[in-house]
């Protein structure tokens, strides 16, 4: 017996949404315009973040029904899904006519998540003065791979001791 052929291809969706909508409604658009869309067309969602309300790094302009609005502040969210390639222009064309989603981009990717541990940095504290005896630290040239392996490192040996 021959298995059928699995064509589909793993996509990721980032999205910024009207900063108008009210929180609950954000969230909704989600999983109306979204996650519904690639449901309909025959997706699978796979994993999703947001939306979470942020301030945008430049201005961002749509035009909405002949009128153009700016935006300052958006609603940013993210979903991995499984497409067929023959499906993801006609999606991404709907999600470009949705008046409600200011900006979208849908870039190919792998089903494996990868999560970059955050690497809190020490601040020095302003009310102490610097000691004019010790001499100041000259930091080695660390690569972020090296760095990256050390974070991991000590996250696991916290783990696994007691």
């Amino acid at each position: 017996m021959i298995s059928p052929v699995n064509d589909n291809q793993i996509y990721e969706v980032g999205f910024l949404l009207s900063p108008f909508l009210p929180e609950v409604e954000a969230a909704e658009k989600l999983e109306s315009l979204i996650k519904g869309k690639i449901l309909v067309a025959k997706g699978v969602v796979l994993s999703s973040l947001g939306p979470k309300m942020i301030s945008l790094a430049y201005p961002m302009a749509k035009v909405v029904d002949n009128k153009k609005t700016v935006y300052r502040d958006a609603y940013f969210g993210a979903v991995k899904f499984e497409l067929l390639p023959s499906e993801i222009v006609a999606l991404a064309l709907e999600w470009k006519r949705a008046p409600e989603i200011i900006r979208h981009l849908v870039i190919k990717t792998i089903k494996e998540v990868f999560v970059t541990p955050v690497v809190e940095l020490e601040t020095p504290d302003p009310k102490v003065a610097p000691n004019a005896e010790t001499k100041p630290e000259i930091a080695s040239p660390v690569t972020p791979a090296v760095l990256l392996d050390e974070v991991i490192d000590r996250e696991i040996a916290g783990m696994i001791t007691p």
